[in-house]
Parts: structure tokens; C-alpha cells; sequence
């Protein structure tokens, strides 16, 4: 993404629900399976002593169900703690499953600290005879890890002091080097704004990523960057970028300040 300087210079607590046929559910009625309902925890909290809970989900009957299963990831997408994690009607204490044939299908999720405190999304999935594939349902439910939360810090910032702007145009990366003590996964948004040179500002947030995307070279590294874009037509002289970071429980940073000269 370019932007152009000039527009925007726990023993575990759970709190359950068992939810009726609702939002959550994202087609009742398909061709070969209907959904009764869906349990799980609307918050969950991580304990060293049991840091699991089971998720289950209800047929009216399973008689063309050859699969089912869930995956369980950040709302945001960021974070993916597991894309099949299988199903079973058994009454097998090891996937959380009460009794067996009752069409409730049921698997046991562990979580731990590592993972990062968010709101997360469990979606189901059936498989029938006929190996066709559907989502069934959505369920969201909050993650606190327990851990003490620290605000994330800007530890550098990288990009050029002075720009020699050409015709039509030039480019430049903006890079912020961020950590977490509660880890990277912690790291819920990187951005700047600028302040132009009369000092004059819109406010807008503009955002960077570390997803290996839009000008940032390797994802993951802790180096959140963009490509910024100026053009004769920008006024000349130094803008003022202000750079802040927030993590998942919206604790921001200290701001912190980096100036760039057009000529």
C-alpha cells in the first residue's frame, strides 16, 4: 500500500453459553445436516492447572455426517492456534465428549499463556458422505492469558531524514522496529500520523504491518513498515511523524517522534 504524504502529512474460568439457532449459526439447514445448537465459553481464562475446554455442536441427526471438525483463530486472523482440530461423538473423555451417538459433537481446546489475549473465533465444519465440505457455525469468545500486561514499546525507527523529490514521483520506506513483553503475538497495531510542515494535521492514522506486505520485507520480525509516496505537488519542508503501536488490550505506547525534510 502507498500512501501519498500530502493527504494524510485461572482453576479455568469459563463462562458458557449454549447457543440456540442464531447469528452464530452460519446456514442451519443444508442439504444433508441441520445444527441444534453449539457450546462453549464466552470467556475464558488460562490457569497453569488446566488451561482446557471443550467446544461441542449439535446435529438433529448425524445420519450423512462423515466429519466434523473446528479450527479456532484471532477474530483479526492474525493469530491461527489450530485449522483442523477434529470432532468426535465417542463419549471419549479425551476430546470432552459426554456420550457417545447423541449427535453432539465435541473436542477439547488447550490454550496457553503464550497465546496472545484476544477475542477469538471457533468455526465448525461438516463433511458428508460425499465428501462435500460446509461451515456451519461461528462462535466468539474472549481469551485472557493472565499474564500481566506491559505496553508494547517502539524501540527504532528507520527512514530517510531527507527527501530530494523528483518528478513524477518518489518513493520511501518507513520502518518501526516494536516489541512486547508479553510477546509479538501481543501486537495489535503499528501507525503513524504527520503533521505538515505549517503544522497542520488530519489526524489520520496511517498503518503499518509486519506481514511481509506493502513494503515490509519479512513478516514476523518485529519491523512493522510502509512505502510513502510524495510528489513535486507536496509542500516542501520537514513534517513531524508521530509513531505509536497498541496492543490486544488497547494499551498504547509511548509516541514517539521521527522527522523527514522534503526539498
Amino acid at each position: 500500500m502507498i500512501k501519498n504524504i500530502c493527504a494524510v502529512l485461572f482453576s479455568i474460568v469459563l463462562l458458557f453459553s449454549c447457543d440456540k439457532i442464531g447469528d452464530e449459526i452460519v446456514e442451519p439447514q443444508v442439504s444433508f445436516v441441520k445444527v441444534q445448537n453449539i457450546s462453549a465459553p464466552n470467556f475464558v481464562v488460562y490457569s497453569p492447572s488446566d488451561s482446557s475446554f471443550v467446544a461441542a455442536i449439535t446435529f438433529t441427526n448425524s445420519e450423512f455426517i462423515k466429519d466434523v471438525w473446528l479450527s479456532l483463530s484471532t477474530t483479526d486472523g492474525l493469530v491461527t492456534i489450530t485449522k483442523s482440530l477434529k470432532m468426535f461423538d465417542d463419549g471419549s473423555a479425551a476430546s470432552g465428549d459426554q456420550t457417545a451417538g447423541d449427535n453432539k459433537y465435541s473436542a477439547k481446546i488447550i490454550l496457553s499463556k503464550s497465546n496472545p489475549f484476544s477475542d477469538y473465533n471457533i468455526e465448525f465444519y461438516v463433511k458428508n458422505l460425499n465428501n462435500n465440505i460446509q461451515k456451519v457455525a461461528v462462535h466468539k469468545f474472549l481469551y485472557d492469558n493472565g499474564q500481566f500486561n506491559a505496553a508494547p514499546i517502539i524501540e527504532n525507527v528507520f527512514a530517510p531524514d531527507t527527501i530530494v523529490v523528483e518528478s513524477p514521483k518518489s518513493i520511501f520506506r518507513v520502518i518501526a522496529e516494536v516489541s512486547d513483553s508479553n510477546g509479538a503475538q501481543d501486537i495489535s497495531s503499528v501507525w503513524f500520523t504527520s503533521t505538515r510542515p505549517d503544522g497542520s494535521s488530519s489526524g489520520a492514522k496511517i498503518f503499518l504491518n509486519d506481514l511481509g506486505l506493502d513494503g515490509d520485507e519479512t513478516a514476523g520480525d518485529g519491523k512493522y513498515s510502509i512505502v510513502v509516496e510524495v510528489t513535486p505537488a507536496n509542500t516542501k519542508g520537514t513534517y513531524r511523524f508521530d509513531f505509536q503501536a497498541q496492543d490486544r488490550r488497547q494499551t498504547l505506547s509511548e509516541i514517539i517522534s521521527y522527522f523527514i525534510t522534503l526539498e
